[in-house]
């Protein structure tokens, strides 16, 4: 495994803003296996966030930016993807990890405003909204065989627009 992270933060009384980048190069190594070297299953080999947040009074915002390169994953052998020689039919794998999910962005936004409650209550009420521009990201995938002996490929798939509301109360 190799790997390095660098974080750059800008903080004052009124904002904060931060990048950070990650490189990750994580493998499994089994000397037993045929390939013996492979990427782990948590093999993103970039990662980059950006955030900032912006105070007013009792107001405070936040909008934030994700982005990693795609997870690894293994497909099914492209050449002789199915075997029907046993029952029930299984899958021929490719390489381990050998495919790669498309990019993960995810951007969102945030405000969080600060009152008070007759006596002397604080209060807070937020509004959150996760992955604003609805993208579709593929969190994981993978195959297993349908009825009729084809390969289904399953996707899990990230949420869209997520708003999120919260009130707090602290007494």
């Amino acid at each position: 495994m190799k790997g390095i992270e660098f974080l750059i933060n800008k903080k004052t009384d009124e904002y904060s803003m931060w990048g950070s980048y990650t490189y990750n190069y994580n493998t499994y190594d089994f000397p037993d296996f045929d390939p013996s070297r492979f990427p782990n299953n948590f093999d993103i080999r970039h990662t980059i966030t950006l955030a900032g947040t912006y105070t007013i009074g009792n107001l405070k915002m936040g909008v934030g930016l994700n982005y990693r390169s795609g997870m690894p994953y293994t497909e099914p052998d492209p050449d002789e993807p199915l075997n029907t020689t046993v029952f029930p039919s299984r899958i021929n794998f490719a390489s381990p990890n050998s495919g790669r999910l498309p990019q993960y962005i995810r951007a969102d936004a945030s405000a969080i405003y600060d009152f008070e409650l007759p006596y002397n209550i604080k209060a807070s009420a937020g509004l959150s909204i996760l992955n604003f521009t609805s993208r579709k990201n593929i969190l994981n995938a993978y195959f297993q065989v349908g009825e009729d002996d084809t390969i289904e490929r399953v996707e899990n798939i990230s949420l869209g627009l997520t708003p999120n509301f919260s009130f707090r109360v602290k007494f």
